[in-house]
């Protein structure tokens, strides 16, 4: 079974993954409602923006461990605090990643994780 990918990001950061050339299937979701209704048992990895529109991205990160515990989350962020690093953490992210994203770390975060 292919493993999936999830990001959950803001509109214009789409172009930076569907350049993303990886061997997993990616899906991309501009809302926390949109990509919670994506999830399912298939995507082992989320990437979860800081900035989502419809809901505060660490509520989305406790829907997303309460729901899929296994799965591992990666925080996008481009400018987060110490605090919210430290929230992210201790409500089950696997890694904080600081924008702008550089594809061979992405892959690197992918190979670990997946």
């Amino acid at each position: 079974m292919m493993m999936e990918i999830l990001v959950m990001d803001c509109e214009e950061c789409g172009t930076f993954w569907t350049t993303l050339k990886s061997d997993y299937k990616i899906h991309f979701a501009t809302t926390a409602q949109r990509g919670l209704n994506i999830l399912s048992e298939k995507v082992g990895l989320v990437f979860l923006g800081i900035d989502l529109p419809d809901m505060n991205s660490m509520e989305a990160l406790r829907l997303i461990k309460r729901d899929y515990p296994s799965t591992a989350v990666i925080i996008l962020s481009s400018g987060g605090t110490e605090e919210l690093c430290i929230e992210a953490f201790r409500s089950g992210a696997r890694d904080y990643i600081k924008k702008p994203l550089k594809a061979e770390e992405i892959l690197q975060k992918i190979g670990i994780l997946l």
